[in-house]
C-alpha cells in the first residue's frame, strides 16, 4: 500500500531485470490481481488502482525515464502536448527545472525546434524536460525510473533537489541502483534475483545485520573510497 506524500524505492544489483515505470503504464496485467498495486490516488482511502478510469490513472502518474523522450516539435509542445498550460506556467516551470538560460537563449523560445529523439538537447536536458512535463502536470504519483544512470552529477542534483522540494506532497516511487539516489526515501524494496527480499524503512535496513540492503550500501561506500567513482 502506499501514501500520497512518501517516496518509496526499490534498489537491486541488476538494472536489467525489470522497469517499475513500464510496468505502472501496462494496464492489462495490473486488472489480472486486484491485490497486485493498491494506492491513495485522491484522498486517504486506499483504492486499487483497477478500479480507477485507466485515462484519470494516467492523469495522475508522471514517469521520468532513464531514457527520456523527446518529440520532433517545439519546446512548447514537448512540455505541453495538449495544449493546457500558459507561457507564464511553462516558463515558471522551466525556471524550476533549471532549463529557463538555455531555452531563453534560443530565439524562438518556447517554440525552438526539437528534432525527433531530441538530439539536438544533451541528455540532461532531456531527463528535465521530463520532469517539467511531471511538474506541469503536477503529478500526484511520480516514477523515477533509472533516471540517474546516464546523466552527469550536475543535472542529478538538479533533479533530486527538485523532486524533493516541488514533489514533497505526491508519491514518488524511485527505481535505481545508486544508493545516494534512495537514502533519504521512506521505504525502501530491496531485491535479488527477481525476487523482494526486504522492504522496510532505509534506517531500519541499515541497523539489521544480514540485510541486503546493509550489504549494498556498505559495498557502495567501499567502492567509492577507493576512488571508484
Amino acid at each position: 500500500m502506499m501514501f500520497i506524500g512518501q517516496s518509496y524505492s526499490q534498489i537491486r544489483r541488476s538494472v536489467q531485470f525489470w522497469s517499475a515505470g513500464a510496468l505502472a503504464f501496462q494496464p492489462a496485467p495490473l486488472h489480472r490481481d486486484p491485490a497486485l498495486i493498491t494506492v491513495d490516488v485522491q484522498s486517504r482511502f486506499p483504492r486499487d488502482i483497477s478500479t480507477i478510469g485507466l485515462h484519470d490513472l494516467r492523469s495522475r502518474l508522471g514517469i521520468i525515464p532513464q531514457d527520456p523522450t523527446l518529440f520532433q516539435g517545439a519546446v512548447r509542445y514537448n512540455l505541453d502536448p495538449l495544449g493546457q498550460f500558459s507561457d507564464q506556467q511553462i516558463w515558471e516551470v522551466l525556471d524550476k527545472c533549471q532549463l529557463l538560460e538555455a531555452v531563453q537563449e534560443k530565439e524562438q523560445g518556447l517554440d525552438s525546434h526539437v528534432v525527433e529523439d531530441g538530439s539536438n538537447w544533451s541528455m540532461g536536458q532531456r531527463q528535465l524536460f521530463c520532469l517539467g512535463r511531471a511538474l506541469l502536470r503536477r503529478c500526484r504519483i511520480l516514477v523515477f525510473d533509472e533516471a540517474t544512470a546516464s546523466i552527469d552529477n550536475a543535472t542529478d542534483v538538479v533533479l533530486q533537489k527538485t523532486i524533493r522540494s516541488e514533489f514533497k506532497y505526491c508519491t514518488v516511487i524511485t527505481v535505481a541502483h545508486r544508493i545516494p539516489t534512495v537514502m533519504d526515501c521512506d521505504m525502501v524494496l530491496a531485491m535479488s534475483d527477481g525476487k523482494v527480499v526486504e522492504y522496510d524503512k532505509p534506517t531500519k535496513l541499515m541497523e539489521t545485520e544480514g540485510s541486503l540492503f546493509h550489504k549494498l550500501v556498505n559495498e557502495y561506500w567501499s567502492y567509492t573510497s577507493n576512488g571508484n567513482i
